[in-house]
């Protein structure tokens, strides 16, 4: 068995408590993910994971031996990847989608501090808050907010995305303040078309208690709608990102909120597929590592 395939399973085992999250993604079963393990074992000497039916926890000495593995893998990485662009082999285009405001606002400097490391690599990124398939549209890479369910695509959750209610003090003050979600029905509440067919926020959201029928302003992008609110339109419900200057200025106010929408996952999505394009692999961890910037 390879010694490097055996730490990046052991760490992952680690992270997500279970041989069955870990099988799929190194296109295994969990039986040879437990093989791996018990191989591994036996060349350190020690038992790493406590074993049950419903979860694996680190040992004493599975703690100490993780630390270690984490800093030889990114030691790994950074080795790899700084001698893989030293020999202009990391170029080329990478092709992205994402929603708008995320795109925008929270992944669009990554990507800009990730092109100065890689200059020879050129990046498109398309912004969408509809729905593409990652393949048949032609993208490398696809970031979505909400549980994916893309069959065949690899999935990694790198941030989460929180919404807020809020409206102008004007309108606010000659409308009134709403205290509950079903307050919102005697209020204009500005409409997200996106929302409108098939949404993962209705999942996890009464979107019916917005009234987007009715909506006096619809519009498919976010800052459209950040113009309405601050125009005295209506209510909004939109990404913190989009919002947090007006909210920290004044200008909108943040309301209902005991009854804004639980923060959703983003994951990156590409296709499952061997061997990932060096530019692609080398996009996909400099996200990981930096996933605390997102």
């Amino acid at each position: 068995m390879d010694r490097l395939t055996a730490i990046e399973i052991f760490v992952e085992v680690a992270r997500a408590g279970s041989f069955a999250a870990v099988a799929e993604r190194f296109a295994m079963t969990p039986a040879m993910i437990g093989k791996y393990i018990k191989w591994l074992e036996a060349r350190v000497g020690s038992r790493l994971l406590n074993r049950n039916t419903r979860c694996q926890s680190l040992t004493e000495a599975g703690q100490e031996y993780l630390a270690g593995c984490q800093n030889l893998l990114q030691h790994y990485r950074e080795l790899e990847q700084n001698t893989l662009a030293n020999t202009g082999q990391a170029a080329g285009r990478i092709r992205i989608n994402a929603p708008v405001t995320f795109g925008s606002y929270r992944l669009t400097p990554l990507l800009c501090r990730f092109m100065e490391r890689y200059p020879q690599i050129r990046i498109e990124l398309d912004l969408s808050d509809r729905l593409v398939d990652v393949i048949g549209d032609g993208f490398d890479l696809i970031f979505r907010v909400g549980q994916p369910k893309d069959a065949g695509y690899i999935a990694r959750p790198l941030a989460s995305s929180d919404s807020v209610f809020c409206a102008s003090p004007h309108y606010l003050q000659r409308h009134g303040t709403p205290l509950t979600l079903a307050d919102l029905a005697r209020h204009h509440c500005l409409g997200f078309s996106p929302w409108l067919g098939q949404s993962s926020l209705a999942e996890a959201f009464p979107l019916e208690q917005l009234h987007l029928w009715d909506s006096p302003f619809i519009s498919n992008h976010g800052s459209a709608l950040k113009v309405a609110a601050l125009n005295h339109a209506g209510i909004l419900l939109q990404p913190r990102a989009l919002l947090s200057e007006e909210l920290e200025r004044g200008t909108l106010q943040e309301i209902l909120a005991d009854a804004m929408p639980a923060p959703r996952p983003v994951n990156l999505l590409y296709p499952a597929r061997e061997p990932l394009p060096l530019r692609l692999r080398l996009l996909i961890d400099y996200l990981s590592e930096q996933r605390h910037q997102l």
